[in-house]
């Protein structure tokens, strides 16, 4: 019976016979058959062989038997037990020999499943292939790939790509790169390739292997599924969207069948399916995969708390696009304590956390709390990833904008060209996160008032998000959106409304009537709408903007502030002062809270309240309030910025009336100037300077002048007085 096993005689009938029926049990087993009992015949069975067999005799039987065990991830299980195999073959004559060195390589993965360090097992098993003559085997090329992993994971990417590049070698060196074994090894090495941001390169490998895997094993096979999984997950980091989602849904019935749908692996595939549909904007679709996922996640230890993680911070990410901030907040900072507790504080996964609270904290408008979060994100992904990585271009990109909301323009502009430029390289131009990138920077010059620059930005990322997603995705809605603010700005209101009106659509369809990123798109409308004096519509979508912000950010939030803003802006225009004014002070206090005293958003604020007090009369609190919003534009914008102009003209307004009529002329000219300069002769905002500097001329005289100004006037406004 023994013989027939491949195994020897041994001294005692009745020992032997035991071993043999413990062992039967384990024939043919399947990962989702395993039962307890299967774990309790295991191991009496290598307790009793330990007695009756040589270490290579038993090694012979163990590596195959526990191979069930492995699949299933059964770490804690099978710890002590291969620790234990190894001291056997330690023990043994010869010792330094192959044997040795695969069990040390599964005793490895063992502890890597467990979230401990491996390094110095690899390190061993690999100079024991050196010393018997196997460098160059498919398992040297393995564990060289899972030591690249492990320098990753303790922030050395130089370090990593040494073993890359080892592995590499022999992956290409290699003249049977049909067989099985290299399939396995070019698996490894396509992960570690991956996560240091080679995604063409990791998606060769992983195509190669998985044909090898089809042909070898079968397509049913667990290891192919794994295998597509990974596939899915570098075509998921490269855009390739369709394709991915083909690869985890077959990857999926092939493990819930093969492993049972309690496997880790499922969760797994299930996180990334989540985090395609996710990036296709089908938000209730992840939603319910990450928590069907998150069900079959009860293990908080090693490469399973990792994964729980994951999945805890994929469910939070997606929870912030849905607008469910509390439990987004409480999900993501879950995921960054078991991080920083498995993982430790400088891991790269850890800066995946630090950056998706900032993210959330950024959106809540709490930027003194996620500044620092973004920091030392970026710090750990420069540290343990090359400088080109992609995650430290997706750092330095949301570190840019939160500096940007801030109205830290300077400090924003190198780092979301360096993050442009490094996602250019690694990903492709028309990859989305490259279109991240050019959007933010275009908001960056927009904000500055560089409309010609940042035009053609806009418009590129409108493209590549349509390109890569569809036009129904929410990244295009908010596209149409940012393009169609800009050209309100340039006065091309014909041109802004259909895009605005567009967006709008969009985010009602997809994200549902009480999503913030649908209160942007009315602020944003109405705001149009407001300039071109269809105020009984503009007035409806900022009381229902207002709500939404509100119940989705409480009463604190800046862009509670920008809906309220408007809409007293809005009544002013109608006369309604009593109700403006109280709105446009509440909007003040909110931005000075939340954005400090010399943010150029406080300085919109001051400069409105200004203008409700001048139409009311009240001129001498008007006065302080607009040359503090000047004040600030001009140290915080520059002294040619767009926004200086309305600012300069109400200013004017209010010395005129006071009878200041040399100061005011001035202050029009100037407003005049910067207004043709930046906006071009027939902006809407040129029209309102005219008007201003016309009927100042005629209060001091100058009626040919005036009359000049009144025709250009007309030529802008048709209508107007001449």
């Amino acid at each position: 019976m023994l013989r027939r096993l491949g195994l020897p005689d041994v001294k005692s009938s009745i020992e032997s016979e035991l071993f043999l029926t413990l062992a039967r049990q384990l024939e043919g087993l399947q990962v989702k058959d395993l039962t307890a009992r299967h774990r309790a015949s295991f191991a009496e069975a290598f307790e009793q062989g330990k007695m009756e067999m040589s270490a290579d005799e038993l090694y012979q039987w163990f590596s195959k038997a526990a191979q069930v065990f492995l699949d299933a991830e059964l770490w804690q299980f099978l710890a002590p037990k291969y620790e234990a195999m190894v001291r056997l073959l330690e023990l043994a004559r010869d010792a330094e020999r192959p044997s040795l060195a695969s069990a040390l390589h599964d005793l490895a993965r063992i502890k890597q499943g467990l979230g401990e360090d491996a390094r110095m097992l690899l390190e061993r098993a690999l100079a024991i292939l050196e010393q018997t003559g196997s460098a160059g085997s498919a398992e040297a090329a393995s564990i060289l790939a899972e030591l690249a992993a492990q320098e990753l994971n303790g922030g050395a990417a130089d370090a990593a790509e040494r073993f890359i590049g080892r592995a590499t070698g022999l992956v290409k060196d290699s003249r049977s790169c049909g067989l099985l074994e290299w399939a396995k090894a070019k698996s490894e090495l396509a992960v570690s390739v991956g996560r240091a941001g080679r995604y063409e390169e990791a998606e060769g490998l992983l195509r190669n292997a998985v044909e090898t895997l089809e042909r070898s094993l079968g397509p049913e096979h667990p290891e192919v599924a794994q295998n597509k999984t990974k596939l899915a997950a570098v075509l998921h980091s490269q855009a390739n969207y369709a394709e991915a989602e083909l690869l985890l849904r077959r990857a999926l019935a092939i493990e819930e069948s093969n492993l049972g749908s309690a496997h880790p692996a499922v969760a797994r595939s299930l996180g990334i399916l989540a985090q395609v549909l996710d990036r296709q904007g089908r938000f209730h679709e992840a939603e319910s995969l990450l928590r069907d996922a998150l069900t079959r996640q009860s293990d908080q230890s090693g490469s399973q708390a990792a994964d729980l993680a994951g999945g805890l911070g994929d469910l939070g990410n997606l929870l912030i696009s849905l607008g469910m901030y509390d439990d987004a907040e409480l999900l993501l900072r879950r995921a960054l304590a078991i991080r920083e507790e498995t993982l430790g504080p400088g891991h790269p996964e850890t800066a995946a956390s630090l950056n998706a609270l900032a993210w959330l904290l950024r959106t809540q408008g709490k930027y003194a709390e996620a500044e620092p979060l973004y920091r030392r994100a970026l710090a750990i992904r420069e540290k343990a990833l090359r400088p080109e990585h992609p995650d430290v271009g997706a750092s330095l990109n949301d570190l840019a904008a939160l500096l940007k909301d801030q109205g830290r323009h300077v400090e924003a502009e190198p780092l979301l060209r360096r993050a442009l430029a490094i996602r250019g390289k690694a990903l492709g131009p028309e990859h989305p996160s490259v279109a991240v990138s050019l959007n933010n920077l275009a908001g960056l010059l927009h904000d500055q008032g560089r409309y010609a620059e940042a035009e053609p930005l806009y418009r590129e990322t409108l493209a590549i998000h349509e390109r890569a997603g569809g036009t129904d995705h929410p990244d295009v809605a908010l596209s149409l959106n940012n393009l169609a603010v800009l050209l309100k700005d340039q006065g091309r209101y014909a041109e802004a409304e259909p895009l605005h009106r567009r967006a709008l659509a969009i985010h009602e369809r997809v994200l549902g009537p009480e999503h913030p990123h649908l209160a942007i798109c009315m602020n944003n409308l109405a705001s149009l709408l407001r300039a071109q004096g269809k105020h009984a519509e503009a007035e409806s979508l900022l009381r229902r903007a207002l709500v939404i912000y509100e119940k989705a950010w409480g009463s604190e939030h800046p862009s509670l502030a920008i809906s309220m803003n408007n809409l007293a802006g809005l009544l002013k225009d109608q006369g309604r002062y009593a109700e403006a004014e109280p709105m446009h002070r509440r909007a003040l206090a909110i931005r000075e809270r939340a954005l400090g005293p010399d943010h150029p958003s406080v300085a919109l604020s001051l400069n409105n309240l200004a203008g409700l007090m001048r139409k009311q009369r009240k001129y001498t609190g008007a006065e302080p309030l607009a040359r503090r919003a000047l004040a600030i534009q001009e140290g915080r914008l520059g002294p040619d910025h767009p926004s200086v102009v309305n600012t300069l003209n109400n200013l004017a307004l209010i010395l005129r009336a006071k009878g200041e009529l040399t100061s005011a002329e001035s202050l029009a000219r100037r407003a005049l100037g910067v207004a043709e300069e930046a906006l071009g002769p027939m902006h809407p905002d040129v029209a309102k300077v005219l008007d201003s500097l016309a009927a100042l001329c005629r209060d001091t005289g100058k009626d040919e002048e005036a009359k000049q100004l009144e025709q250009r006037l007309a030529e802008i406004r048709p209508g107007d007085r001449q």
